[in-house]
């Protein structure tokens, strides 16, 4: 039997079993059990949703409508994306470049160095050194109730225990707006720079076949980035007016706001020199007042 690495042969020599929980592979000359299961591109329809005991390493994006779940750890090194709400219940932890997207509401434990994008509202426990866009209402009111670093934006409203640190980590708190499209414009013209670069990388190489195939298929992803980010321009200036018209419904409510923590409406900043307790800080009639 083609034994490797964490199986074993029953004891009537009749059988291959595996030692251990994990996906099984065929190298050619024997058949072995990995306990992470690596995803080489995005999971789509290639892949279909996956379910796994053990780890999983994603290394492209995980697309609306397929569900990943796994005893272990989940990495992914793209973007995470919910037609419907994003539910996480053990918290998003990122590597600083981790993005999660959902059109409706996110759910999670946690946030720590990602970047969450949600169209409707946000609610967890704590969110640490993250970037979060959302169209709504940001919710930190359950377990520690923390915001420390990063930037968070919300359209509506930003309700948290406490804001920032007594060692003064520098957090910023933006309201108002349209969180959403700069987010997507901003995603956008990351994703067209990223192309911009490969494709001269890849006219810099020996004519080839596969030259010729690998630029085809990068233009046509610039191209479709190129509209995507052509789309957000437009809709952000169709929306000049009602921007500012928002920007007077933000409200920051926190039981504590450190030194350290920025507010931002509009163009509009305050910076806090010390901590205010049991405050709402919101805009009125163009400057930021605590209340």
């Amino acid at each position: 039997l083609p034994k490797g690495r964490n199986t074993e042969i029953s004891e009537d020599g009749t059988q291959l079993l595996a030692s251990i929980a994990g996906h099984v592979e065929f190298s050619g000359r024997s058949f072995q059990v990995k306990p992470v299961l690596d995803i080489k591109g995005d999971v789509d329809f290639s892949t279909g949703s996956l379910n796994f005991l053990g780890d999983i390493n994603i290394q492209g994006d995980v697309l609306s409508g397929f569900t990943v779940r796994a005893s272990g750890n989940i990495n992914v090194a793209g973007v995470v994306e919910a037609g419907g709400d994003l539910v996480v219940v053990k918290g998003i932890l990122g590597d600083g470049i981790t993005t999660a997207q959902s059109q409706k509401s996110v759910f999670a434990k946690f946030i720590e160095n990602a970047t969450v994008c949600a169209r409707e509202n946000i609610q967890t426990d704590c969110i640490v050194g993250s970037g979060v866009y959302c169209g709504g209402e940001v919710v930190v009111r359950s377990g520690r109730g923390a915001i420390m670093g990063g930037r968070i934006w919300a359209a509506h409203k930003i309700s948290a225990k406490s804001v920032g640190s007594p060692s003064e980590c520098k957090s910023s708190i933006v309201l108002g707006g349209r969180p959403c499209i700069i987010f997507e414009q901003e995603s956008a013209r990351r994703e067209v720079n990223a192309l911009e670069m490969e494709l001269e990388k890849l006219e810099c190489q020996p004519d080839s076949p596969t030259k010729s195939s690998l630029i085809g298929k990068v233009k046509i992803k610039l191209a479709a980035a190129g509209l995507k980010l052509q789309r957000a321009k437009k809709t952000l200036d169709e929306q000049a007016e009602a921007r500012e018209e928002v920007a007077d419904d933000g409200r920051l409510e926190c039981d504590v706001a450190y030194p350290g923590t920025k507010i931002t409406f509009g163009d509009q900043t305050l910076r806090l020199h010390q901590a205010s307790r049991f405050c709402v800080i919101r805009q009125l009639e163009g400057e930021i007042v605590i209340m």
